[in-house]
Formats: structure tokens, sequence, C-alpha cells
């Protein structure tokens, strides 16, 4: 089995890049995912390690990949790519109506038609 080393200053800058990116707050994040403001900026400054609920909710509240804070650039095969987009796609929907999903289908087939259109 291969033993990763954690970067934890790397992993404290992918989080805070990541969530000045969304324009979060820090205090937002620390309320977002129930921490204290000041663990919050130890983690972002790679002073403090966090524990495994802390990273998946940052993960979860910054729509990011426990993978790319812990690691960076994770190139993703295409199914696990697609199957990341299918997720995302069904936490989306899952409290819409069936005309709404419908609503949503449709915009999607005619947002795929346009592509050979918007890549020229």
């Amino acid at each position: 089995m291969v033993k990763y080393e954690i970067d934890y200053k790397s992993v404290g800058e992918r989080i805070k890049n990541s969530r000045i990116s969304k324009n979060i707050t820090q205090d937002k994040l620390a309320e977002l995912i129930d921490i204290n403001p000041s663990h919050l900026s130890n983690i972002e400054r790679g002073k403090t390690k966090m524990s495994t609920d802390t990273l998946a909710n940052i993960a979860r509240s910054l729509n990011i990949s426990i993978d790319y804070l812990l690691f960076g650039d994770v190139t993703l095969e295409y199914n696990q790519f697609t199957n990341i987009a299918f997720l995302e796609i069904q936490e989306m929907l899952g409290n819409k109506n069936k005309d709404e999903v419908n609503a949503f289908i449709t915009f999607c087939k005619n947002f795929i038609d346009l592509l050979p259109q918007i890549r020229k």
C-alpha cells in the first residue's frame, strides 16, 4: 500500500483559494461547517490538522473533491468525472417537481445542440 504524505500548508492554501474564488468569507465557511473561525484560519495557514468530518464538510461546502484538497490537481478518469457530475445533478434536482426536472432536461438537450456552435 502506498503511503501519502499530506502537505497541510498546501491543503490550507487550496481551501483558502477555493473559498475566495467562491466569494465565501472565512466566517461564513466556518459557520457552514460548524467550526470556530480561528480554527479555519489555522487550517488555511497549515498550522493545524483537521478531522475527517471537517475535511468532508469543507469539501462539500465548497463543492470540491477531497482528493483535490489533499493532493491538488487530480486527473479523474472519464467515468469518475461523469459519476461525480451525475451525483451533482441528482443533488440539484432532488427537491424539484416533475415539470422542473423536465425543464432541466430540455435545457440540457438544447445546450448540447448548441455546443458545436460554441466550440467554433
